[in-house]
């Protein structure tokens, strides 16, 4: 059975609170709360939810200008 983004963000959001990565939760509770979020490259943990909604195939758009990734449901 195919499962929608949303219930799959919830699931990764549950696993990362269970393994300890905070900052990165919160970064993925964000987006399913607001229906978007903008990522810098500032922080580890930016990046690191920046690559976990890219292997999820999340919508997203780049502007390369101010080096911002804009990703939405």
């Amino acid at each position: 059975m195919k499962t929608s983004k949303r219930l799959q963000l919830k699931l990764k959001h549950a696993e990362l609170v269970k393994a300890g990565k905070y900052e990165v939760a919160w970064k993925l509770f964000s987006l399913l709360k607001r229906g978007a979020i903008v990522l810098g490259y500032g922080n580890e943990a930016s990046c690191e939810a920046d690559r976990i909604l890219e292997k999820m195939g999340v919508h997203f758009k780049v502007n390369r200008r101010w080096g911002i990734v804009t990703y939405s449901l």
